[in-house]
């Protein structure tokens, strides 16, 4: 699924977004977003040259990504092809890395990554190939309160599905999946709960193990990762770290053993605190109904109307996927015309009003 880019801001905007963009292309050890990844690799069908001004970098080769939300829902969220989980448009975004036995892996850049809608729901499953099996990261969303302010949450739950035990890395990053964003900075509070910019972005299920974080203008988290030298939380400093580029970036690790998962939740859409540094009265991933709940709801949801068979699964999971993406809220970030239209479409196919 794909949508229009975003409308252009100013023009003192842009030439921030640019300059961000370029700090980005500049540091070393750098992991980008799965788009940027293969729009940079020479060897890659989606390989651009790079313009004279380096900074002015936008997505126009992998605009793939899948929508999450629900149904009557204000917010989308977005799942790229390499699992990038990004809770609302033009913001930052939250990547998994897996330390295995014999490396680091990186969804991004792996070749040996699948993903799917699960029977044509939006509840994305990414798979990555490690030594003795799958990681398995599977991201959906669900309602949550009726308070202002509240809205949607998305859930991502990593699985590991192979006999050994692996570390997972939950790195927030400054962009999205049509290039980068501002984050200023990443802080954790409350020992579970990591804020962006002040504002709560993802809550942990327990602690975590070890802390990287970093400003990107200066090094990724990954480096410090991959280098073994990530530390406690405690070595965070206070208010967390800090960019004034707003490339501010951290990985929280958390160990993940053979034949279990870690659930983390995320705000769809920007959520307000109550109070500045304050635990934002967010649920319990454990308490959130389980993927599984999420696809046989979709599923009912789905035979209703209009019943098209075709002999082909993969077709038929695109055709329930494509039905599902019109069942969502925000149908005008789609492009797909006025919501009259888009109204009248799910009409005929059964969806009344």
């Amino acid at each position: 699924m794909t949508r229009p880019p975003r409308g252009a801001g100013s023009a003192e905007d842009e030439r921030a977004r640019a300059r961000r963009t370029a700090a980005l292309l500049g540091t070393a050890g750098q992991v980008w977003p799965w788009w940027l990844e293969r729009l940079l690799d020479p060897a890659s069908p989606a390989f651009v040259a790079l313009p004279g001004d380096v900074g002015v970098l936008p997505n126009v080769t992998g605009r793939s990504w899948t929508r999450l939300g629900t149904r009557g829902g204000s917010s989308v969220a977005t799942v790229d092809p390499g699992g990038l989980v990004t809770p609302a448009a033009g913001g930052w975004s939250l990547d998994w890395w897996v330390g295995a036995d014999d490396r680091w892996h990186l969804p991004s850049r792996e070749v040996a990554v699948r993903q799917r809608a699960v029977d044509g729901a939006p509840v994305v499953e990414t798979a990555m190939r490690v030594p003795g099996g799958d990681i398995v990261a599977t991201a959906w969303a669900v309602p949550w309160g009726d308070a202002p302010g509240t809205g949607s949450l998305v859930v991502l739950e990593v699985a590991n599905d192979t006999p050994v035990p692996v570390a997972l890395a939950l790195a927030v990053r400054p962009y999205d999946p049509e290039g980068a964003s501002v984050v200023g900075s990443v802080a954790l509070v409350d020992d579970v709960v990591v804020t962006v910019d002040g504002r709560p972005a993802l809550v942990l299920p327990r602690p975590p193990a070890r802390v990287a974080a970093a400003s990107l203008t200066v090094e990724d988290p990954l480096s410090v990762v991959v280098g073994g030298k990530a530390g406690p939380a405690s070595s965070l400093p206070p208010g967390g770290v800090r960019c004034r580029e707003g490339l501010a970036a951290a990985a929280f690790l958390v160990p993940l053993t053979h034949r279990t998962s870690v659930r983390v939740v995320l705000p769809l859409g920007a959520v307000e605190p109550r109070r500045r540094r304050a635990r934002p009265p967010l649920p319990t991933a454990s308490s959130l109904p389980p993927s599984s709940a999420v696809v046989a709801g979709w599923r009912s949801h789905l035979a209703v109307g209009t019943r098209v068979d075709v002999p082909d699964e993969r077709l038929a999971t695109v055709l329930g996927a494509s039905r599902s993406a019109l069942l969502l809220g925000g149908v005008e970030a789609l492009g797909l015309g006025p919501q009259a239209a888009v109204a009248g479409a799910l009409d005929r196919l059964g969806h009344h009003a």
